[in-house]
């Protein structure tokens, strides 16, 4: 009865499905925050083994340290166990949203976008402190990074700043670096907000094909959404390479001619599906246009016409 009782649980079945709506590629990184955490409090795997070096990227080709760095949310005290919630609850959020909304439920498009930032806060956190092995702790800056393209895309929103401050979006990465900068909550934490800001900002050129904000302000006087965005977009190779790896087929055609399985031989509705009965009819009526067509009817006469033997010598069977 017990047993029957956990299975038919609510509460569980409830948790489930919150769990596989969540958007998939913000489900992988959830799911990696939880394990590394895991990992570390068993003292499976040490926190050292995940931080990111420059030496032991460079050096000791260590590539996942730059991924890893950028998602470790170190549980701390209970006095802070609220604040610690509070991160985690704003990656989710942000996350979720930017790959819903912003690249439209696009994964390869949005693992992309996480690829190039965690990559660009890596390189500039060794430009700035130049030290080849001091080891960094990188989710700060990765979560400012996600907050500026988040914020950018609700400049006008009003929103409570950790359910407090009623500030408009895109103040948000402001309130960011001024929080980080006044109580300095870690070592090197203003440096590396401002570098996640920068680097959300330089995102933003590349998607827009512009300047930025700052270019907008100060020369053009134009609003953002006079800006389209969608202009970054990920190579061919990392697309195929992300398709395989998700097991998902991504259509990837680019030719001139019509698609096989395609209706129309026009460009741009490729998916349409082949219409057998419309294609007979569609070269009926080229063939009826046309003053040199040749039909079945020329071929094969009519009833009649087959009976009267046009023929000057005798006809077989007389």
């Amino acid at each position: 009865m017990n047993s029957n009782k956990n299975i038919n649980n609510p509460n569980t079945a409830a948790g489930s499905s919150w769990f596989t709506n969540i958007p998939p590629i913000t489900r992988y990184l959830l799911t990696a925050i939880v394990t590394i955490i895991g990992l570390w409090k068993l003292s499976i795997i040490g926190l050292d083994k995940f931080v990111y070096s420059w030496y032991d990227v460079v050096k000791r080709f260590q590539f996942w340290r730059i991924f890893t760095s950028c998602i470790i949310i170190i549980p701390g005290t209970a006095t802070q166990a609220l604040a610690t919630i509070l991160e985690f609850y704003n990656l989710y959020s942000r996350s979720s949203h930017l790959e819903t909304v912003h690249f439209r439920g696009d994964k390869a498009h949005y693992a992309y976008y996480i690829l190039c930032c965690m990559i660009i806060i890596a390189i500039s956190c060794s430009a700035w402190f130049r030290s080849s092995k001091e080891q960094f702790i990188l989710q700060s800056a990765f979560t400012s990074c996600i907050g500026y393209t988040w914020a950018m895309d609700h400049p006008e929103s009003q929103i409570l700043y950790y359910g407090v401050l009623p500030i408009k979006g895109k103040y948000y990465p402001v309130m960011e670096m001024i929080i980080s900068f006044v109580f300095n909550a870690g070592e090197n934490a203003f440096q590396l907000c401002v570098i996640g800001v920068c680097t959300g900002y330089f995102f933003q050129c590349l998607d827009t094909n512009s300047f930025g904000p700052l270019s907008w302000w100060l020369f053009t006087n134009k609003n953002a959404s006079e800006y389209s965005i969608g202009s970054f977009k990920p190579p061919r190779w990392f697309i195929s390479l992300f398709s395989n790896l998700d097991g998902t087929r991504i259509n990837t055609f680019s030719g001139r001619g019509s698609r096989l399985g395609n209706g129309s031989n026009k460009p741009g509705k490729a998916g349409t599906p082949y219409n057998p009965r419309l294609a007979i009819l569609n070269s009926k009526d080229n063939n009826n246009d046309s003053q040199n067509s040749f039909s079945a009817r020329d071929f094969f006469g009519t009833s009649a016409e087959k009976r009267k033997f046009p023929g000057k010598g005798q006809k077989l069977g007389k």
